[in-house]
C-alpha cells in the first residue's frame, strides 16, 4: 500500500514536471501574449516555477509515506521553487500600464459562455472559485492585480505549509498539506482560464 502511494506520487510529480516545461508554461495564473507581452513572460515564468515546485512538494509527500530519505531535498527544492514563483508573479505586479490592459481584457470577456467552454460543474469548489473570479473582473477596480495577488499569496501559504511538515507529520496533517496544494493549483488553471484568449 505504501509503495503504492510513492508510484502515485512520482507519476503526479512526473506529470507536473512535464507541465513545467517552457512550451507547456501558461497553466498557472498566467496571462497570454495577446493580452500583454511583458505579464505573458512574466506569468508563465511564475507557473513554471511553481508547476515544478508542486512536483518537487509530491515527491516530499510521496518518500514521507515510506522512508526518509530524499525527504530534505525535495522540500528544500519546492521552497525555493516557491520563492521563484512569488518572485515573478510579484515582478508582474509593478507592471502597471500592461496590468491596466489586463483588466480591460478580463471586463469584457463573456464569463457566462466561458463557464460553459472549461466544463466548471454547478455545485464543486470550482464553480466557487469561478464566481469569484468572475465577480472580482466585473467589481474590483484592479481585477488582474487581485487575482494575482492571490497567487502570490497562495505561493507564501504553502512554503508556510512546506516548511512546517516532516517525515514525522501525522498523515492527517500530511492530507492537509496536499489539500492545500491542490486548492492554489485549482485557482491558478481558473485564472489562466479567464486569461486564455484562445477561449471566447
Amino acid at each position: 500500500m505504501l509503495e503504492r502511494a510513492r508510484s502515485i506520487a512520482f507519476m503526479l510529480a512526473a506529470l507536473l514536471l512535464a507541465g513545467a516545461a517552457p512550451s507547456a508554461a501558461g497553466n498557472l495564473c498566467a496571462i497570454d501574449k495577446a493580452t500583454s507581452d511583458a505579464l505573458a513572460a512574466r506569468t508563465a515564468q511564475g507557473s513554471a516555477k511553481l508547476l515544478e515546485a508542486a512536483s518537487r512538494a509530491f515527491l516530499a509527500l510521496g518518500t514521507a509515506d515510506v522512508s526518509r530519505d530524499g525527504f530534505d531535498d525535495h522540500r528544500t527544492a519546492a521552497l525555493k521553487l516557491l520563492d521563484d514563483a512569488a518572485r515573478a508573479y510579484k515582478d508582474a505586479l509593478t507592471q502597471t500600464a500592461e496590468l491596466q490592459r489586463a483588466d480591460a481584457f478580463l471586463r469584457n470577456r463573456p464569463f457566462d459562455r466561458l463557464r460553459s467552454a472549461f466544463g466548471v460543474t454547478p455545485g464543486t469548489l470550482n464553480e466557487t472559485r469561478w464566481d469569484i473570479i468572475v465577480k472580482t473582473a466585473q467589481v474590483s477596480k484592479a481585477p488582474t492585480t487581485e487575482l494575482l495577488g492571490v497567487c502570490v499569496a497562495g505561493a507564501e501559504t504553502l512554503k508556510y505549509t512546506m516548511s512546517t511538515i516532516t517525515p514525522d507529520t501525522t498523515p492527517a496533517m500530511m492530507r492537509r498539506a496536499l489539500t492545500s496544494w491542490l486548492s492554489v493549483l485549482s485557482h491558478g488553471a481558473l485564472v489562466s482560464d479567464a486569461f486564455d484568449s484562445l477561449v471566447r
